[in-house]
């Protein structure tokens, strides 16, 4: 299981202790949307079987592909994501019709309300994610986090899944030890 830059707070231990599939989360320290210190910081602690990529400077709106070329001259592409974000956050609070009830009003502001409770692994206080609430500094750019995160995924996927154990053990290698030395941006955690 992969997840770029995905929001995690509020997973316990005991949720990622409920199945064996190893998880690699990718998160960059420069992301405004979901927090790399509130969501991604935490899964090595967390996820036995996880391992983290973190992109030093790397940001979330980078992760998508009209990231590049499109965002390339940005300082920080969370810019532009966030002026979207809180205008939409603005225009579906007010948008909201007589009739709305509370419960739909919740799921809006919190779409993570619901998801379940500790037995489930997951804490209820932390399904809220906080967006763009902190200053931005100068951000990777976006085609460098997505060629870091190509290599990433491919060769997480390969180490698992290659028919040859050759094939396992050196995609392992390039993800544990040699991508942190192909690119000084990124640090593995396991």
């Amino acid at each position: 299981m992969v997840s770029i830059a995905g929001p995690a707070a509020m997973f316990t231990r005991r949720f990622f202790t409920t199945s064996a599939a190893p998880f690699l989360m990718i998160g960059g320290t420069e992301d405004a949307i979901v927090d790399f210190e509130t969501h991604a910081a935490i899964i090595p602690e967390r996820a036995p079987q996880g391992t983290l990529l973190a992109i030093r400077d790397g940001s979330h709106v980078a992760f998508a592909d009209p990231a590049e070329p499109a965002m390339r001259f940005m300082p920080h592409p969370d810019n532009l994501g966030c002026m979207a974000l809180t205008a939409a956050g603005v225009a579906s609070t007010d948008g909201a019709s007589e009739g709305d009830g509370e419960a739909e009003a919740a799921a809006a502001e919190n779409p993570f309300l619901g998801l379940g409770d500790f037995a489930d692994g997951i804490n209820p206080q932390a399904t809220m994610v906080e967006i763009c609430t902190r200053p931005l500094g100068e951000a990777l750019h976006p085609g460098r986090q997505q060629l870091i995160t190509t290599v990433g995924v491919l060769s997480f996927f390969a180490s698992h899944f290659a028919l040859e154990e050759d094939e396992r053990r050196a995609a392992r290698e390039l993800l544990q030890l040699e991508i942190a030395e192909d690119f000084p941006e990124v640090s593995i955690h396991l």
